[in-house]
């Protein structure tokens, strides 16, 4: 996955978790809006756990 097709799937669970906070809750999204939802997730947190990490030092 690309930079680019990270950001627009960041893009996509903002809008999903915009409108459960703006609508009550989770309770708010579709049932395929919850199933994006997870599946954005998972691919975003997949790409996060391939990125190399700088060490802080302290």
């Amino acid at each position: 996955m690309s930079q680019k097709e990270y950001n627009k799937i960041l893009f996509q669970i903002e809008v999903l978790l915009q409108k459960s906070i703006n609508n009550g809750g989770f309770k708010a999204l579709s049932s395929n809006e919850v199933i994006l939802l997870n599946k954005f997730s998972l691919a975003a947190e997949q790409y996060e756990g391939n990125l190399q990490m700088i060490p802080i030092l302290v």
